[in-house]
């Protein structure tokens, strides 16, 4: 019954279909998921540079 299914010539496309929409919203929550990543390691690298010139600032006065 499987195996028919996968040979029928209108379930077919339509499998392939789902497959591909499937692993395209997959990479779309991928690079979602990095981009935020990255904002996220800038925003923390951003304030510990921020707080690094006020240490070093603070020992000059």
């Amino acid at each position: 019954m499987i195996k028919k299914f996968f040979q029928n010539k209108r379930g077919s496309p339509l499998i392939e279909e789902v497959m591909l929409i499937g692993m395209a919203i997959l990479m779309f929550a991928l690079v979602i998921s990095l981009i935020f990543d990255i904002f996220n390691w800038t925003g923390a690298s951003t304030s510990e540079l921020y707080q690094e010139l006020a240490n070093l600032w603070s020992e000059f006065r």
